[in-house]
């Protein structure tokens, strides 16, 4: 004999509104199953109350059971945001609010249970106003785009790096440059250009072969590597020549560092693909960034002008512009 269903608790028109919004999520994660697009987690946010619902997708991306995360509110939901997207965020979810835009959209990263950050692409709008027409509920979607974020930085790489040295290619580098010459001109700091090649470069790439040569650069670029700071810009401009950019470097730091690298290169043995012992020596210009300049060119310029001097004063020394 069916057995009568058990009497259920009655339930507020708050907790019922609220299961019935649960429901809702369900019933929209199921149409986007039918769609075959597991990676879309659904999310509604009540604005006055602050608590956010979301479904078992959105909860799965984030290696969680619902359970786990509700109830929530935007306060916790905004400590999953990566600190340095969340000022983005919640400007652009005011922007919709305010009216100032027609959709809620931003792309940013969220921490997965295990620690990680995943990327998420946001759609939402608002979906509900009070009487008053003041909006009350935000509802939207977040799709996982971490596989896209990593190929297009991979691609991003690729584009400003060199592919032998790791170091920046020569656009990137006048790029970066003339936003770094801009920043110093602008705070008054010290911006200082050491530009460099290797001596007699093309002799090694005749005496001892192509592949000689690229593993000069390599192990060139390799040690000089070591002496360059996360803030500044290294890059190969072209065949064994290269620059590096220091920001906060005055013409006398950059003259001990590029002394430094000089001393270490000179004294280091390098191997031909044979096995045969040799030695390579480097030539330096030093410039800085004068007031007048108005662009990274004319400190490449100065730069230049030093280098080409201390090839034509005997190689293997560093001088200043």
């Amino acid at each position: 004999m069916k057995q009568p269903d058990p009497i259920q608790p009655e339930l507020s028109p708050e907790d019922a509104t609220t299961q019935l919004r649960r429901f809702e999520v369900r019933s929209s994660e199921a149409l986007l199953q039918l769609l075959d697009n597991g990676e879309v987690g659904l999310w509604e946010w009540n604005i006055a109350s602050g608590e956010n619902l979301v479904s078992v997708a959105w909860a799965a991306m984030l290696g969680y059971e619902l359970s786990k995360l509700q109830p929530t509110n935007y306060e916790r939901f905004s400590q999953l945001i990566h600190p340095d997207d969340i000022a983005e965020v919640e400007s652009n979810v005011k922007a919709h609010i305010e009216g100032k835009v027609p959709k809620y959209k931003a792309n940013f990263r969220l921490r997965h249970q295990q620690g990680h950050w995943i990327w998420v692409k946001a759609r939402g709008q608002i979906t509900e106003w009070d009487s008053q027409g003041t909006p009350t509920v935000m509802s939207g979607i977040h799709l996982e785009i971490t596989a896209l974020k990593t190929t297009e930085e991979t691609l991003r790489t690729r584009s400003i790096t060199d592919e032998m040295t790791r170091w920046f290619n020569r656009g990137h580098f006048l790029h970066a440059g003339s936003r770094a010459v801009k920043r110093a001109q602008r705070q008054h700091t010290r911006l200082a250009l050491i530009m460099f090649d290797i001596d007699h470069f093309k002799s090694i790439n005749d005496s001892y072969g192509h592949a000689t040569g690229d593993s000069v650069i390599q192990k060139v670029t390799q040690l000089v590597g070591r002496r360059v700071r996360s803030v500044d810009i290294a890059a190969r401009m072209g065949g064994e020549e290269f620059a590096i950019l220091l920001e906060g470097a005055s013409l006398g730091d950059a003259r001990s560092i590029a002394e430094q690298v000089r001393k270490q290169i000179s004294g280091t043995e390098f191997k031909t693909t044979s096995g045969l012992n040799f030695h390579v020596t480097i030539s330096f210009g030093v410039s800085m960034l004068q007031p007048e300049d108005s662009s990274i060119d004319s400190l490449l310029s100065r730069a230049d002008s030093a280098l080409y001097k201390a090839k034509t004063n005997g190689r293997n020394r560093t001088e200043l512009a």
